[in-house]
């Protein structure tokens, strides 16, 4: 699979990642209403048709994460845990 966030050229962080600053903000934008819309629909030019909970959800299963609450996530910590699943398929 590949890194979705890259594409668009967001940078990643949520938790300790060695080669980033600690403590800044994060570059995606994502709200909670957008998580059942498809990547190609809310970037132009992005075949991507995997919505961003599915994205979440089969990162999380791929690397063998616990899922995340979303529902009870703040909308920075969505964009954070979002550019942290990113992150993991570059490594």
């Amino acid at each position: 699979m590949r890194s979705v966030i890259k594409q668009f050229g967001y940078l990643l962080n949520l938790q300790p990642i060695p080669h980033l600053e600690k403590g800044r903000e994060s570059m995606a934008n994502y709200t909670k209403v957008q998580l059942d819309i498809p990547f190609c629909g809310l970037h132009e030019g992005v075949e991507n048709k995997e919505t961003i909970r599915e994205f979440i959800r089969n990162t999380e299963k791929e690397f063998g994460r616990d899922t995340a609450d979303l529902e009870n996530m703040s909308e920075d910590e969505l964009n954070h845990y979002i550019e942290f699943l990113d992150y993991l398929w570059e490594k």
